[in-house]
């Protein structure tokens, strides 16, 4: 999708787009990210809809 890392803190990766787009996302373990925050990530920080996710 483009994304590269830019920046771990903690258990947090911070990630950027060549376009500006930007998302943290929190790796814990071998723990699935919530339905809620996936979500939220697809359609607020990358902009897309959960269709156009699922297709790249």
């Amino acid at each position: 999708m483009g994304f590269e890392l830019v920046r771990i803190r903690g258990s947090h990766y911070r990630m950027k787009h060549p376009d500006g787009k930007v998302t943290t996302i929190p790796v814990h373990g071998n723990k699935d990210l919530p339905k809620g925050l996936m979500r939220k990530i697809i359609q607020e920080d990358l902009k897309m809809s959960i269709d156009d996710f699922q297709k790249k």
